[in-house]
């Protein structure tokens, strides 16, 4: 399932890079809505995160680097993180933790 297809307008960008107080984070994913494209274009690093930010976790990912990403990204403005393990099982998270489901994509499988 696309992140795209369930989002009203915005776009889907891979690899964005967001500069945030332990240098430039790069998620795997991030939707971001026609009003952030509009204000902050296409031009890299952001300055803050877009609303949706995902990480796919590796290996090399501990749970203490995911947890440091999850909360940059909320810090830098993101409205919800969301993470994918290997077996394709989501996480999302906002500001009060984490979340049963998303807020932006409420169909969204929260499994792969």
């Amino acid at each position: 399932m696309r992140l795209d297809k369930n989002m009203n307008g915005g776009e889907v960008l891979m690899n964005c890079s967001i500069a945030t107080t332990q240098g430039v984070k790069v998620p795997d994913v991030v939707w971001m809505s026609a009003a952030f494209v509009k204000a902050f274009e296409y031009e890299t690093p952001y300055p803050v995160a877009p609303e949706i930010c995902v990480e796919v976790l590796s290996p090399s990912n501990s749970e203490r680097q995911m947890r440091e990403k999850i909360d940059l990204y909320l810090a830098k403005g993101a409205k919800e993180v969301w993470t994918c393990d290997d077996d394709g099982k989501m996480k999302l998270y906002d500001h009060a933790g984490e979340m049963k489901k998303p807020k932006f994509a409420p169909k969204f499988p929260a499994k792969f």
